[in-house]
């Protein structure tokens, strides 16, 4: 390798070096600037444990059962409203979905195929609307299966009555 093809490879590695020395500083830096946070966290803890009064001013509430009663359950009631108002809230949002998915069912699925909805050239969303107009009346017709003995509402017994799915829905 010539002289200067040296000069290159050192001059690189002296790169790389004080790129990974910088990468390592900040990184360090950052990890201080964490731990003396985590550490402030923990000398506030343990000053308000230990009693002190110089853990930033934040006042500890008395336990509830120094409290005379009335206080205890003037606060209980008011977390009880809030508990039912979140579950009337709840109750609402579910009925409201509930609504909607059933005013606008899934276009091919059970439920859109008894309510009735269409597509948009007017045609219902069933893939065998034969076979399952011969089903409403609890007959097979073998003869609406393009398969003749295979497919959906087929069993290979022309005439008798049939226990799907769709009938008992």
């Amino acid at each position: 390798m010539p002289w200067w093809g040296w000069i290159i490879v050192a001059v690189v590695v002296l790169a790389v070096f004080a790129c990974g020395v910088a990468y390592a500083g900040i990184h360090a830096v950052r990890a201080a600037k964490s731990a003396s946070g985590t550490v402030n966290n923990i000398q506030h803890y343990l000053g308000a444990m230990q009693g002190d009064d110089n853990h930033h001013g934040s006042k500890v509430p008395r336990p509830s059962f120094t409290e005379p009663l009335e206080t205890a359950s003037r606060r209980y009631s008011k977390a009880h409203e809030g508990v039912v108002t979140r579950d009337a809230r709840k109750r609402q949002r579910h009925e409201g979905k509930w609504a909607l998915w059933r005013d606008n069912p899934v276009p091919g699925s059970v439920a859109a195929d008894k309510t009735g909805a269409s597509s948009s050239n007017g045609t219902t969303q069933s893939s065998n609307a034969g076979s399952d107009a011969s089903q409403a009346n609890g007959v097979v017709n073998s003869n609406s299966n393009s398969g003749a003995g295979t497919g959906a509402g087929s069993n290979g017994n022309s005439g008798q009555p049939t226990n799907s799915l769709a009938d008992t829905i």
